[in-house]
């Protein structure tokens, strides 16, 4: 089973354990939704995918401080941060992983 497959199933199992909501009801649930995934994202790319994807407009500070509220015990994900330097800049992108696959996407970094 490849990483892609072992993600959807881990999200998955998170669903039916009724630990994640996937759906615009509130600001979390938009956040998390969008950046649920094992592709990288700045605050800016997750505040466009939210206008795109939901039709409502989150700020980037709003966006990062939902990020904040991310924990293992409440939602079963883990907040992950990449910085690189673009342009003399240094540039943040996230995303959020099911905390059981965070060994396994560190050893395949």
């Amino acid at each position: 089973m490849n990483t892609q497959e072992t993600f959807a199933q881990q999200v998955e199992g998170l669903k039916a354990q009724k630990r994640l909501t996937l759906n615009a009801d509130t600001q979390f649930n938009r956040v998390v939704s969008s950046a649920l995934s094992l592709e990288w994202s700045t605050l800016r790319g997750l505040e466009q995918q939210i206008q795109t994807k939901f039709d409502a407009f989150d700020t980037q500070t709003a966006i990062s401080a939902r990020l904040r509220e991310v924990k293992p015990s409440n939602t079963g994900l883990v907040k992950q941060r990449m910085c690189k330097q673009e342009n003399g800049k240094l540039v943040y992108y996230y995303r959020l992983v099911p905390a059981c696959m965070v060994t396994t996407l560190e050893e395949a970094a």
